[in-house]
């Protein structure tokens, strides 16, 4: 539900209460929330796409992808659509001697420079194997409930190979599959990954941009690793940030409608902004790499078909 008050503010409710969603380019950005709001409710929709947006005063963008850093061979940014192999191909790179800096969303500055934007970590179960260091110091609390997802799926494999045509069945099917898929997946925080591999290093360190990998998915099992130009990344890019904070834009279209048109366009004009500074960005890196690959994938043979690529 959204509003506007009668002083031009857009309001939204979440959980039963009202905060005020701030127009997209205020600088500094304020969020005025009513007592008892629950901030865990609005934070994906509209506290961390405003943090977002109030990076571009800054000259920076947040992207959506992880990354690591090489030591002297600088820092690594894997990105790619949702569900596309970023987190496990950026812990297989930290398998294989990088340090873990980022995850789901990566900082990049006008500079050249890359930072951690502080998110937890959604690790799946099905490749633990391809991160044994990762496995050997997984969290008690994790590794029960991958162990727990694990079991589920044995005893409902059953019920989600039938191919009933019933509403009801298709329902049931459809929840047990998607509460087995979220099972199947690690919460981890960015410290716990971290002391997993063992690192020490200041997590809000900035590291020089080196290389982008932009990850596609592919129709076949090849592993396709080739150079791209940053032009076509950074639309890629800018476009796939835009799709994730599309709950946020909507939201400012709701207030154009409603009456205060300076918010209207903010999805186009943030696309437009990133597009450019992420250009500039990657025109800085030494290597902007497209990769095609099959989902899921073992992390390691993208990681190997990099290493081929020099």
């Amino acid at each position: 539900m959204t509003a506007v008050d009668r002083d031009g503010r857009l309001l939204a409710r979440f959980g039963g209460r009202w905060l005020a969603v701030p127009p997209p380019h205020e600088a500094p950005v304020r969020i005025d929330v009513q007592a008892g709001l629950d901030i865990g409710l609005c934070w994906r929709d509209v506290i961390r796409p405003a943090m977002h947006q109030a990076l571009r005063d800054r000259h920076a963008v947040a992207v959506h992808g992880a990354a690591v850093d090489g030591g002297p061979t600088g820092g690594t940014l894997v990105s790619g659509w949702s569900e596309s192999g970023k987190t496990e191909v950026a812990l297989a790179l930290v398998e294989a001697g990088a340090s873990f800096l980022s995850d789901k969303w990566t900082v990049a500055g006008a500079d050249g420079e890359i930072s951690a934007f502080p998110v937890g970590v959604g690790v799946r179960g099905w490749v633990m194997t391809a991160l044994p260091r990762l496995q050997a110091a997984l969290p008690g609390r994790a590794r029960a409930q991958l162990v727990a997802t694990r079991l589920v799926r044995t005893g409902t494999g059953p019920l989600l190979d039938r191919a009933g045509s019933g509403r009801v069945t298709r329902l049931a099917t459809g929840l047990v599959g998607r509460a087995v898929e979220l099972g199947d997946r690690a919460g981890l925080s960015p410290s716990e990954i971290r002391q997993a591999y063992g690192q020490v290093d200041d997590p809000a360190r900035r590291v020089q941009l080196t290389t982008v990998v932009l990850l596609l998915t592919g129709p076949t099992d090849r592993v396709v690793v080739e150079e791209a130009p940053s032009g076509w990344a950074a639309q890629r890019l800018a476009r796939t940030a835009a799709y994730e904070r599309r709950t946020w834009y909507d939201l400012q279209e709701r207030g154009a409608y409603a009456g205060l048109p300076h918010r209207a366009g903010a999805r186009d004009a943030a696309i437009a902004d990133e597009e450019g500074l992420l250009a500039a960005v990657m025109d800085g890196a030494s290597r902007v790499l497209r990769v095609t690959c099959p989902f899921p994938c073992d992390p390691r043979r993208v990681v190997d078909a990099l290493a081929a690529f020099g």
